[in-house]
């Protein structure tokens, strides 16, 4: 199956509904989606293979390499998809996601904002970033 033509929707909308309630997920049966757009930035550029059908398996084959050189990902790309995944994201979200501090991601957006990649619209609490047209 194409990931790309996957529709977001919960398998199971009654627990899918009661978790939302809860604060557990933020968007009903968009995991798959935000799946396929985080694993090329983890699993050296690899996409997940999706089946759907009675049971649904997703395999996502792993490489010997480990990203880049190192073993290391690219925090800038991967600061920056989160961006573009959710423009109101916030620093504190961004290093809990990607499991680095604060601080240093405040380094990859100062750099993110010098390449003019992204820029800040409005403030801190009520803004949000705005993706500039050659980082898309």
């Amino acid at each position: 199956m194409d990931i790309d033509q996957l529709v977001p929707f919960p398998k199971n909308p009654t627990i899918a509904s009661v978790f939302r309630e809860m604060g557990w997920i933020e968007e009903l049966g968009a995991g798959v989606v935000t799946f396929r757009t985080f694993c090329p930035m983890f699993y050296a550029g690899n996409l997940p293979e999706i089946e759907d059908g009675d049971v649904f398996r997703c395999t996502l084959i792993l490489s010997d390499e480990g990203g880049q050189k190192g073993g290391q990902t690219n925090t800038p790309d991967m600061v920056l998809q989160l961006i573009k995944s959710n423009p109101k994201i916030t620093r504190k979200e961004i290093a809990e996601s990607i499991w680095i501090a604060p601080s240093a991601i405040q380094k990859h957006i100062n750099a993110l904002k010098e390449n003019k990649l992204i820029k800040r619209i409005g403030g801190d609490r009520s803004g949000y970033w705005a993706v500039m047209d050659k980082a898309k």
